[in-house]
This record gives structure tokens, C-alpha cells and sequence, in this order.
């Protein structure tokens, strides 16, 4: 159990599902990771029941923290996989706290696509997301 490894003084959530602790190494003050107590390495390992929960989690916490520290906003951030500069060996969901210009920069560099580019990926995505649907409503 991941969960375990956390210290009880920084924890500030938790249910049968999920835990929410302070981050050790904050972006921002009030910085808070919310995981499931179920090991999952990605989000996608997730089930429907425990993504529905978690995020409803996330609402709260998100609520609460802007209403607690009177914040402008959150950046809700998951690193999804290795490529993503996903570091832990369980899936994290980061709710960092936001004010203006707090010098946090979450922008990405802009791809540019010609129109025929970007139809062939409109295309393809559609076809495998249908495909994903299709499959995923037969096991339910």
C-alpha cells in the first residue's frame, strides 16, 4: 500500500478510496498530491467507479483551497507515464494552488498542423477512441 508511505502530519484527506497529502516539494504553498490507496502505476489503470470518486475527491479539494486560501485558481496536473515526466511509481494527481503571476509556467511549445495534417489525426483518433467505446461498453 503506497498510501502508507506517507507521514500523517501532512495528510489532510481520506476515505476508503483516496488520500490527499501536502506535497513535500510544493510548486506553490498548499500544493496537495491526491492519490488512490489502491496501486495504480497510470490513470487509465483506474476503474470507472474509482475515477468517478476520485475526481469528485478532486472537486472538493480543489474547492477548498481556493476558498481557504482565497486563490485566484488550481492547475490540476497528472503526469501520465514516463514520457509525460511521470517520476513516482504510482499515479499522482497534483492540485497546485494559483495566483496571478506566481511565476508557475505549465504552458507547452504549439505544434503547427496543415489542414490535411490535422483531418488525418482528427480521422484516426476517432476511429480508434470509436473502437475503444465500442469495446469498453461490451465488458459493462
Amino acid at each position: 500500500d503506497w498510501s502508507s508511505d506517507v507521514c500523517s502530519s501532512d495528510l489532510v484527506y481520506e476515505d476508503d478510496v483516496c488520500i490527499a497529502f501536502l506535497d513535500p516539494k510544493p510548486a506553490t504553498p498548499g500544493h496537495l498530491i491526491l492519490i488512490p490507496k489502491k496501486h495504480v502505476l497510470i490513470f487509465p489503470q483506474l476503474e470507472k467507479d474509482e475515477i468517478i470518486h476520485i475526481f469528485a475527491t478532486l472537486k472538493l479539494l480543489s474547492n477548498s483551497l481556493l476558498k481557504s486560501l482565497k486563490l485566484e485558481g488550481t492547475s490540476i496536473f497528472i503526469a501520465n507515464g514516463i514520457a509525460a515526466e511521470q517520476h513516482a511509481t504510482h499515479l499522482l494527481i497534483h492540485i497546485i494552488p494559483r495566483q496571478e503571476n506566481d511565476g508557475i509556467n505549465l504552458t507547452t511549445n504549439k505544434v503547427e498542423f496543415n489542414d490535411q495534417e490535422y483531418t488525418e489525426l482528427t480521422e484516426k483518433l476517432k476511429e480508434k477512441w470509436y473502437a475503444m467505446f465500442v469495446e469498453n461498453s461490451k465488458e459493462q
